[in-house]
């Protein structure tokens, strides 16, 4: 489970209920709307950020993620994520 704090009010903004087992990567898009996470069983899950909805899963990695990134000109309608 990943869970976002606003800071300054120490309130929750939203919980992600992300991967079956640990997740070991958290990744944010430049312009902050697209959260991608990365997980010991080897998955990776793009959501949409702030809403936590999951939009994709990326399987057939056959290690943890430890690191994911997003290219600089990454956005969700050209592929190139």
């Amino acid at each position: 489970m990943i869970r976002f704090w606003d800071v300054a009010s120490g309130r929750e903004l939203c919980t992600f209920r992300a991967h079956a087992k640990e997740v070991m990567s958290v990744a944010f898009r430049k312009d902050g709307t697209l959260l991608a996470t990365g997980s010991r069983g080897g998955e990776v899950k793009l959501w949409i950020f702030p809403a936590a909805k999951r939009w994709r899963a990326l399987q057939g990695h056959s290690a943890a993620i430890y690191r994911g990134l997003f290219h600089s000109s990454a956005t969700v309608g050209d592929g190139k994520l």
